[in-house]
């Protein structure tokens, strides 16, 4: 009971920090952190 709705990888973003890590667009003009952070979660999507 205690596994119910809990999932390990999930994140909460903004719906516009959303629509950016599903884009497929080159958002590296915001910024190096914010670029690699973008990256991230591409590369944690297509892992699944």
């Amino acid at each position: 009971m205690e596994q119910v709705n809990r999932v390990p990888n999930l994140a909460s973003v903004h719906t516009q920090c959303h629509q950016m890590i599903h884009s497929t667009k080159d958002y590296s003009v915001l910024g190096k952190k914010v670029w690699h952070k973008i990256l991230r979660f591409r590369e944690e999507l297509n892992t699944v």
